[in-house]
This record gives C-alpha cells, sequence and structure tokens, in this order.
C-alpha cells in the first residue's frame, strides 16, 4: 500500500465518493422504515416551528400527540435534528433531508476515521481505514435496519473525539485540547447513552495512549476541554438533569422491564430472547454483527500476545496500537452478558436501554485497529498475501451490508414517505416523551380549549405562546389540549393565575366570570436560561482562543519567512 501515492485531498474525495455510494440505496427507493423514524422527524419539525418564531432550540413538541405535545425535545439533545431541519430548509422536504443529512453524519465520520488513522498511518491505509469504517455491518445496520438516526450522527462525530484525544495525549499542545474539547461538546449534544459510551471509552484509551512522563499534563488539558464542553452544553444539559424525574423515559418500564429490559439484549441475542419472529430476526443479526466486530480484534489480540516481552519497548506503534485494542475489546465485553453485573451495580447503564449500542465504539476501533496491525506486519511480512486477506475481508463486508442491511430494509418510497409525515401530527408520538403524569385520556378532548358553555376564541396558537378569549359566564375552568408542565404561566386579564394539571395530565386554569382573555406561555426557570448565557460565552470564548491561535500561526509563519 505503501506504494500508491496518495495525499490527503485525494483521499476525502475518495471517502466522499465510497460515503455518497452507501447512501445512493436510500436515495433513489426510499427511506427505510425505522420504529423511530417519524419520531425524528418530529424533533426536527419542532426546531423548524420554534425557528418561525424567533427560537433557535424548542422548549415544547407543540405539534406533536395531535397538538397536546411532548416534552422529548427537552432531553433529546439538539444537533443531530439541527443538521436535519437544516437539510429540510435547503432542499423544501423531509425526504431529501433526511437521506442528505445521513450521508453529511457517515461523510463526517469516515473523514475523522481517517484523519485519526493517519497519526499513525500513510493515506492508503487510513484511506483503508475509512472504508472499511464506511461499509462496517452495524454502520449499514443502523442506517438501514433499525435507522438509528442520533446514532448516526454519533458516529460522525466520535472518530474526532478520539482523533483530537490522540493529538493531545501525543503533543499536549493547546490546540488540540481546545479541538477535543469542540468534540467533545459536539458529542454531548448528540445522543445521551451513546455519550455515556462514548466517554468511558475515551478515558480508558486516552489512559493506556499517554505516555508515563507526560500523564499529569495531559490529563489536565484534557480535564478541561472536558470541563469547557460540559459548559459549551450547559443550556441542554441542565434540562436534563433538572426534568429527568418528570419524563416517562425515565421510568423503569422503559429500560428494565418487558421489552426495553435490558437484560434480554445482552450477546448473544439470540439464544436468550424467545420473541416474535422479526425481534429474532435483528437479534440474530445483531448476533452476527457483533461477531464480525469480534473478528476486526483477532488479529491484532494475537499479534500481541505474541510480543509480551517487547510490548512497551519500541517500535512506538505498539502504545495506540494496545490503546485500540482495549478500548475495542472493553466495548466488546460491555455488550456481552459477562459485564451483566456491572450493568446490575452502576444505575446508569441500563438506561442505555440496550447493550449492543456499544458496537458504536467497537466499530470505530475496529478498522483503525485491525490496519494499524496491517501497516506492521507489511514491514516483514508477504505484501501481497496481507492484500489478498484485506481485500477479501472488504469484500464479506460489503456483501454483508448489502445482502442483509441495505436489501433487506424496508423503503419507504418518496410518496409514502411524505404522506406519513404530513399525518404524523395527528397520530399518537412515543409515550415514553410524555411528562409522567399524562395520560391518553386527556386526547379525548378534541377542541383547543373547553370551557364548559362559555365560547371561546383563539387568538393566537404557537408552540409555546397561546393566547385566546372566553366569553363571560358562571365562573369555571378552562380546559387546554396540551400536556401540563411546570414551566406552563398563565395570566387571565393581566393577572397571574394558577396553571395546574387535571386528572388526565392535561393543562386546566380557573376563569373569573367577566369576559377572560387568556395568555399562556412556556416559561423557562432562571438557572435554565442562566445556563444559555453561560453556554454562549464558553462558545465566544472558544471562538477567540481559535482565532487567536491561528492569527498567532500566521504571524509566526510569516516572521519564519521574514528570517
Amino acid at each position: 500500500m505503501q506504494n500508491y501515492r496518495l495525499n490527503d485531498r485525494t483521499a476525502v474525495l475518495l471517502i466522499l465518493f465510497f460515503a455518497c455510494a452507501s447512501i445512493i440505496p436510500m436515495a433513489l427507493l426510499g427511506i427505510p422504515d425505522g420504529f423511530d423514524l417519524l419520531q425524528h422527524v418530529r424533533f426536527a419539525n419542532a426546531y423548524l416551528t420554534s425557528w418561525s418564531v424567533g427560537d433557535l432550540v424548542p422548549v415544547w413538541g407543540g405539534n406533536d400527540n395531535s397538538g397536546f405535545g411532548s416534552i422529548g425535545i427537552r432531553f433529546y439533545p439538539p444537533l443531530s435534528y439541527l443538521v436535519l431541519s437544516i437539510a429540510r430548509e435547503i432542499f423544501g422536504n423531509w425526504y431529501d433531508a433526511f437521506w442528505t443529512a445521513m450521508l453529511f453524519w457517515l461523510a463526517a465520520g469516515c473523514i475523522g476515521i481517517y484523519f485519526w488513522a493517519r497519526e499513525w498511518l500513510t493515506p492508503p491505509y487510513a484511506l483503508f481505514a475509512s472504508l472499511l469504517y464506511c461499509v462496517a455491518p452495524y454502520h449499514t445496520f443502523q442506517i438501514y435496519q433499525a435507522v438509528l438516526y442520533a446514532e448516526s450522527a454519533v458516529a460522525g462525530i466520535l472518530p474526532f473525539c478520539f482523533l483530537f484525544l490522540t493529538r493531545l495525549c501525543r503533543r499536549q499542545q493547546t490546540l488540540d485540547a481546545i479541538l477535543f474539547s469542540i468534540s467533545l461538546t459536539l458529542l454531548l449534544l448528540c445522543h445521551i447513552p451513546s455519550t455515556v459510551i462514548g466517554l468511558s471509552c475515551l478515558f480508558l484509551y486516552g489512559a493506556f495512549l499517554t505516555e508515563r512522563q507526560h500523564f499529569g499534563a495531559t490529563a489536565i488539558k484534557a480535564g478541561s476541554a472536558f470541563a469547557g464542553a460540559l459548559l459549551a452544553s450547559a443550556f441542554h444539559w441542565v434540562k436534563v438533569v433538572s426534568e429527568i424525574g418528570w419524563v416517562m423515559h425515565n421510568k423503569p418500564e422503559f429500560y428494565s422491564s418487558g421489552y426495553y429490559d435490558f437484560h434480554r439484549y445482552f450477546f448473544p441475542l439470540y439464544l436468550i430472547n424467545p420473541l416474535n419472529r422479526y425481534i429474532e430476526k435483528m437479534l440474530w443479526e445483531l448476533d452476527l454483527i457483533i461477531i464480525i466486530s469480534m473478528i476486526f480484534f483477532v488479529p491484532s489480540s494475537i499479534f500481541l500476545v505474541t510480543r509480551l516481552r517487547r510490548i512497551f519497548t519500541p517500535p512506538a506503534i505498539y502504545r495506540p496500537h494496545i490503546g485500540l485494542l482495549v478500548g475495542g475489546v472493553f466495548s466488546l465485553f460491555m455488550l456481552s452478558s459477562v459485564s451483566s453485573f456491572l450493568w446490575d451495580w452502576l444505575p446508569v447503564l441500563p438506561k442505555i436501554q440496550f447493550p449492543w449500542r456499544w458496537l458504536i465504539v467497537a466499530t470505530a476501533f475496529g478498522p483503525v485497529c485491525l490496519v494499524v496491525l496491517l501497516s506492521d506486519l507489511a514491514k516483514f511480512a508477504n505484501r501481497r498475501v496481507l492484500v489478498y486477506a484485506a481485500a477479501a475481508f472488504t469484500m464479506i463486508l460489503i456483501l454483508y451490508s448489502v445482502t442483509q442491511n441495505i436489501l433487506q430494509s424496508n423503503p419507504l418510497s418518496r410518496e409514502v414517505f411524505t404522506r406519513q409525515v404530513s399525518e404524523m401530527d395527528s397520530t399518537e408520538a412515543c409515550s415514553c416523551w410524555w411528562p409522567v403524569w399524562a395520560t391518553s385520556a386527556a386526547k379525548d378532548q378534541h377542541e383547543q380549549v373547553a370551557s364548559g358553555a362559555r365560547p371561546v376564541t383563539i387568538e393566537k396558537w404557537s408552540a409555546a405562546d397561546r393566547s385566546f378569549s372566553v366569553d363571560g359566564g358562571k365562573p369555571s375552568n378552562a380546559t387546554v389540549a396540551t400536556f401540563w408542565y411546570p414551566y406552563w404561566q398563565a395570566t387571565v386579564n393581566g393577572s397571574p393565575v394558577n396553571v395546574e394539571a387535571n386528572s388526565s395530565g392535561a393543562i386546566t386554569l380557573p376563569l373569573p366570570a367577566e369576559k377572560s382573555d387568556v395568555h399562556l406561555y412556556f416559561l423557562e426557570p432562571f438557572f435554565v436560561r442562566a445556563a444559555g448565557y453561560l453556554s454562549l460565552i464558553t462558545w465566544i470564548g472558544i471562538i477567540a482562543t481559535l482565532l487567536s491561535i491561528w492569527r498567532n500561526g500566521r504571524l509566526t509563519a510569516k516572521l519564519a519567512v521574514v528570517n
């Protein structure tokens, strides 16, 4: 491979070609149908609705559940839906927006893998690692079978986290710490379960990669980067932490019982799950994907075991090789039944729901680990044999991804997908994103505001700001067709009134006998607004620091030329 001339620019163009080839079936045949497909569109649509009234981040999913709303948008991180919403604004329809957003995240992840591998390898080897990542079975499973949109976005970000952590461990430079912090911020703003998985593997990988003499300096810079990421993403996670007890998704029924019981999804999945045929098929395929993911690490394990006596001596390639192998094996351990005692002991793990989600890390480590080994073996082994073996393994991955994931997907044509999206507001969204006090009985009310015999006139009705008037009559309560949440506030004729939940979880508020002008609005508490300003200030600081480094770098370059 080293005999071929290839620069980074050409490699990136080839990566874009690989990514486009992987997503073309979705663009031409249809968007794969998945359990959460419409929920992803609902979340993204909430951003479009919010932008129409001048708010960057929505506070309430006003169109969901026939207008009763949902709070999922307050818990699901915003980044992937910002990208999907921007794509919708560009293309004008959700069909093209969805497949182009998937293409964006796939291409980003493959480019991240390439530059991560470039830390040790020449462009041809790094390009090969990127290709393996592109066609990895779990990656195509995410896209075409389960339609895990937010997790696919994490697959586009996580390689950059490992890339900049690698650079930080090797060089201890401020620029690498800042870029690592930005990558961590994007990870925190993408998908909560994947963030938990990614952070644990980043810590383990960094610990193995860092040289002993640089451990203190690296730990300080990495810790500062993580602190910066927490500040930059505070506008979101502050809401999650403070309100987690108010969402159905936090109840045990969504992570430790029934279909969502995490005990049922340890490897081997198929053998321990007597479920219906569809679920059996999915679990059987996940078992195969896990086995294939294990194969990525088998050659490296054998290679390093045979060199135990020289493991911490030159060549320096051993240290990253060990870090890659340990990170990948750890992720595979965490998805197997052997790790079940940890899941029972650490309360945060069950809320990941599905242990096989750890494949997102194994899929990132695997290609880089395998190609690092190939580059090492090429120094003394028969290169032709290595090329044939690598080509055969790549073809197996491609054939599996095409035959088992792409061709066996359930694509929705443009017309069917468009129709389902147009009807989604009138269908019930996942109850996991309802407030814990909400019930289906609330939706028996079909009018936006019910106030007995008193006529109601709607003057304004947006997701988080409503105004209506109620004619005079006997004092009564008005019931609004919206789930109650503690941050709903209201005034009647300019005076504040209590906003409460009725027995079904819908909003109810008192009305006097005279004509009542009601203003109902969603008001974030002070600490959430303060967290938003803190994040804004942090981002300004990050951008200013990057500009300063860039300007100083240009000045240094000019001085070098003059001298």
